[in-house]
């Protein structure tokens, strides 16, 4: 079963950075760093993780170990006619490839 939730410790923000360079082969000079998703976290944006509870010694909601996918997503404000609007920028995006091709087999 896959669990969709906000990711949480520096535990699982590590896992994202370790994704990031499984995915696209980032060396550590490329990838964004665990501090910046806690900065994202603390000032609005959102880290949302994947977890693969089937895997062997998973929790049952999951954790650093099960993380199989996240999204990284920055607060932003735009220009309104009357009062500036509050926006999500969706910044990145990593599945890992067992899981993300099985999704269109």
């Amino acid at each position: 079963m896959i669990v969709i939730r906000a990711c949480k410790g520096f535990e699982e923000l590590e896992a994202c950075v370790r994704l990031q360079v499984e995915t696209w082969g980032y060396n550590e000079g490329d990838v964004i760093p665990r501090r910046a998703f806690v900065v994202a976290q603390k000032i609005g944006g959102q880290v949302i993780g994947a977890f693969d509870t089937g895997l062997p010694g998973s929790a049952p909601n999951g954790g650093p170990e099960s993380l199989v996918g996240f999204t990284l997503a920055l607060p932003g404000l735009k220009a309104g006619d009357s009062a500036p609007l509050a926006y999500l920028h969706s910044h990145m995006l990593a599945v890992k490839d067992t899981f993300a091709t099985a999704a269109w087999a």
